[in-house]
């Protein structure tokens, strides 16, 4: 898949002027209606307001400032790169993105808690945290878990081998990654 290279944000500089970065997605006038996956990383957003809530391919804003992932599509087709960015915890994930094609790159971010949620992201297929150590356990721990997911299509199945991984990732130690 080739990359749409995002126009370069040019900072308004002056006489008394600091630079200007952009602040959120909707800052960078990125044209959604491309079938290519925009290069989003080293922009200095902030927030990932103003994405689309459907988007058809991969969303890529590693290196960058996000604090949470507010604002982040509903859907993804394809993998989700948020790569050294200063997120702590992915609470709540599991209702921001509802289904994806593909993987959530994490490693470079200080997480701390709240990992579990991927868990319950349709069509997740792993998350990954190359760099990282301390959570590299329990990242581990869940591929696992979204590889047996996606054999099992009874629902109550899911349900109870989602809940015993839950317990697996506490009964190890990692309760706060054990929060959805």
């Amino acid at each position: 898949m080739k990359l749409l290279e995002v126009k370069k944000y040019h900072p308004i500089v002056g006489k008394g002027l600091q630079p200007v970065s952009p602040k959120t997605i909707a800052d960078l006038h990125v044209n959604w209606n491309e079938l290519d996956t925009p290069n989003l990383g080293n922009k200095h957003i902030v927030s990932l307001e103003g994405c689309p809530e459907h988007l058809p391919c991969s969303l890529r804003v590693y290196r960058n400032d996000l604090r949470d992932l507010k604002g982040c599509p509903k859907s993804i087709q394809g993998n989700f790169d948020v790569r050294q960015n200063h997120l702590t915890s992915l609470e709540g994930i599991h209702k921001q993105i509802l289904k994806m094609h593909g993987g959530i790159w994490l490693d470079g971010n200080p997480i701390t808690s709240h990992l579990f949620g991927v868990l319950f992201i349709e069509g997740l297929e792993n998350i990954d945290t190359y760099d990282d150590d301390k959570f590299h356990p329990v990242s581990e721990i869940l591929n696992v878990a979204l590889n047996d997911l996606r054999s099992i299509s009874d629902k109550l199945k899911r349900q109870e081998l989602i809940y015993d991984v839950q317990e697996e990732l506490i009964s190890k130690g990692f309760e706060e990654y054990a929060k959805i």
